[in-house]
């Protein structure tokens, strides 16, 4: 056999095929990488987003992929890209409600944290006018 492949490996703008498989809503890939050793869930891409970053922003499988991020011990939840939101902002501006509730049930989400405009997750949400998620961050 020849050599091993390497799962972290970059494309020209930094993702990762984990990477691009949360971007394209690609649950059951994403699974699968998870599944195997040495695959960095916290690698992060030009931008400074993460996997978790980028199944925050999608409608089509977001919450499912944001739940198989969440099962990872070494997953950090609180990462910031380069305009300093996380996952959880991300989510709570896109209005995208099953995000925002997976993220919610982790207890290692900073609900607080601010971008580097001053933006929590509640300013980013009402801000968009995202009504149902500034009730599910409230409750």
């Amino acid at each position: 056999m020849g050599e091993r492949v390497e799962a972290n490996v970059r494309d020209a703008i930094g993702q990762t095929a984990l990477l691009k498989a949360s971007m394209e809503g690609h649950e059951g890939v994403v699974r699968l990488l998870m599944g195997f050793d040495g695959v960095d869930v916290n690698v992060q891409d030009g931008l400074g987003e993460t996997a978790l970053m980028k199944a925050s922003s999608i409608r089509r499988a977001g919450a499912a992929i944001t739940r198989a991020l969440l099962q990872s011990a070494t997953l950090d939840v609180n990462v910031k890209e380069k305009e300093g939101n996380t996952a959880l902002i991300n989510a709570c501006t896109h209005g995208y409600e099953e995000v925002v509730q997976a993220l919610m049930e982790c207890s290692r989400v900073d609900v607080n944290t601010q971008n580097a405009k001053g933006d929590t997750a509640l300013i980013a949400a009402a801000s968009a006018g995202q009504g149902e998620v500034v009730k599910l961050l409230l409750k």
